[in-house]
């Protein structure tokens, strides 16, 4: 139930083809967390991020 709109939209032959995708992020600014965003709520199940930012604890 929880892709049953993305299955509509896709078909089931190409929304299974998504699931099994492997996607890999590179960098999650603003259009990576986007796209990041996007990708999992299509129902990709296998996604790499890669940030190289430091973030320091003060």
């Amino acid at each position: 139930m929880r892709f049953e709109r993305c299955r509509m939209l896709f078909g089931d032959k190409d929304f299974q083809t998504l699931q099994n995708a492997k996607v890999l992020i590179l960098g999650i600014g603003g259009v990576g967390s986007y796209a990041l965003d996007c990708l999992y709520r299509s129902g990709v199940k296998d996604i790499t991020i890669l940030d190289y930012d430091i973030y320091d604890e003060e």
